[in-house]
């Protein structure tokens, strides 16, 4: 984070503050976020706070994303659930921007997964993709202690598009099934 904070926030905003130019303080804040988020997740930097402050199609997708799915909830469904029934509307604009989040995140994957095939360790790498990568154990799943706002008892399995699956379990049924 302090490499994005040197190298790129305070460049930026001296570089604005040298040309005399007026500076949208929330926008640059806002990129700067995403940045950090994404490097954290991921250990990729989309190149938000570039210097000429560029269109990123994967920032610009989630934050449509985000407001469009905000849509559902301000919109009764009666009306919301034919415009996706039909792909037209704000609903069509939701499924391309939810594909194109998509298509950013297996490529971070399925990169992640060739750089693990190459190297055969992502031990130097500190972001959430390469560690919930490293924690795979050898029947393809990740396990997760329930929260507390998961139901005691309740088991539920979820499975991505690369074969990945997640099971969450209770913390008793976890214990058991570690000692089986």
């Amino acid at each position: 984070m302090q490499d994005l904070v040197h190298q790129k926030l305070l460049h930026l905003i001296e570089k604005q503050e040298n040309s005399g130019d007026c500076i949208d303080l929330q926008e640059v804040l806002l990129r700067f976020t995403f940045d950090n988020i994404c490097t954290v997740a991921f250990g990729a930097d989309p190149g938000c706070l570039a210097p000429d402050l560029p269109e990123v199609p994967f920032a610009k997708a989630f934050e449509e994303a985000t407001e469009l799915t905000t849509f559902r909830f301000l919109v009764p469904p009666f009306i919301w659930k034919p415009m996706r029934f039909f792909g037209v509307g704000s609903q069509k604009r939701l499924k391309e921007a939810v594909r194109t989040v998509h298509d950013f995140v297996e490529q971070m994957v399925a990169d992640r997964r060739i750089e693990l095939s190459k190297i055969g360790t992502v031990d130097d790498r500190f972001d959430l993709l390469s560690r919930l990568m490293q924690i795979k154990n050898p029947d393809n799943q990740v396990k997760v202690v329930e929260g507390h706002n998961v139901v005691p008892k309740m088991t539920t399995t979820l499975y991505m598009k690369d074969g990945l699956s997640v099971t969450f379990k209770s913390r008793s049924r976890l214990s058991q099934a570690d000692t089986t």
